[in-house]
């Protein structure tokens, strides 16, 4: 809604799949003063005037047909849904604020590989989660993905590209990761539980919530590690950083055959991969390499 003092200008109620059940502006427009126009409406997402469709950075969404423009990136994981199904046809319980969390990048001519994504966060707890991030850029370059053999195969260098961003406020937080394809969110809380147990950290749908109420040090890996499943890793026992409950930094070529594969690589790792139980989105700018590719570390 938006409002003058005292006064309700405009307002609009939406159904469960977007479309506008009650528009007060009709009624407001009939009071003879101007009233402020608005392109963000269902799910504070910006409508195209012209179509009608709402852009939410990664996909256009019809509330009226109730369904997507385009096909889910991760379709292929869910055989059971229809591609363009909004929230899994259950917008009372699921949300998908952006479409997608993370992308990668393949540069055919540079033979790289680029794994990104972005993470806002309030000022004060930016300096946390920057240092946090760096844990991944620190190990760009340190592997390679190989498709083929002998003559044919083709290696390309792995780099990470995990950016912080500063944010004023908290809504800043939550509307410009919104709007951003590849963001999510990052903050720092007093107390993570779920029934007798307490948590250094949490990712669900592309929030991250790390935990105060441990030490330093557990406070600084759980903004390594909570990272890590917003680009597609799943808990390892690897005696790694995505290892849970563990205190190790090291990242290891399971982590990126995991975030690769998530993102539709033929991929296999040293070990067995896993994915994040709270699922996260991707999509690949470039061509994926055809063929199964093996991650190995870079002497």
């Amino acid at each position: 809604m938006a409002y003058y003092p005292e006064m309700v200008c405009k307002g609009t109620s939406f159904c469960s799949f977007g479309s506008a059940s009650f528009d007060l502006s009709e009624s407001v427009e009939n009071q003879h003063f101007d009233t402020p126009s608005s392109r963000f409406t269902f799910s504070a997402k910006e409508k195209d005037t012209e179509t009608g469709f709402s852009y939410f950075g990664s996909r256009y969404y019809s509330s009226d047909l109730s369904i997507w423009l385009s096909v889910d990136p991760q379709a292929s994981k869910y055989p059971s849904l229809s591609p363009y199904a909004y929230c899994a046809n259950n917008p009372i319980k699921l949300v998908d604020p952006k479409g997608e969390d993370y992308e990668v990048v393949v540069d055919e001519k540079a033979k790289t590989i680029t794994i990104r994504a972005d993470f806002y966060a309030l000022n004060s707890e930016y300096p946390i989660l920057k240092e946090g991030l760096q844990q991944w850029n620190d190990k760009s370059g340190d592997y390679s993905y190989t498709v083929g053999d002998g003559a044919d195969a083709k290696t390309y260098q792995v780099f990470f590209e995990l950016n912080a961003v500063s944010c004023n406020s908290t809504e800043e937080v939550k509307s410009k990761s919104e709007q951003n394809a590849c963001g999510n969110q990052f903050m720092i809380v007093d107390f993570i539980a779920d029934g007798q147990s307490s948590y250094r950290g949490k990712y669900d749908n592309g929030a991250i919530e790390v935990s105060s109420a441990f030490s330093a040090d557990d406070l600084f890996r759980a903004a390594s590690h909570e990272p890590g499943h917003a680009i597609g890793i799943g808990d390892q026992r690897d005696g790694g950083l995505m290892e849970s409950g563990g205190n190790s930094l090291d990242v290891k070529a399971n982590y990126i055959a995991s975030s690769l594969k998530y993102a539709g690589f033929n991929c296999q790792g040293p070990q067995d991969i896993t994915f994040p139980t709270s699922p996260c989105k991707v999509s690949v700018r470039g061509n994926t390499p055809k063929g199964l590719g093996v991650v190995t570390k870079r002497k």
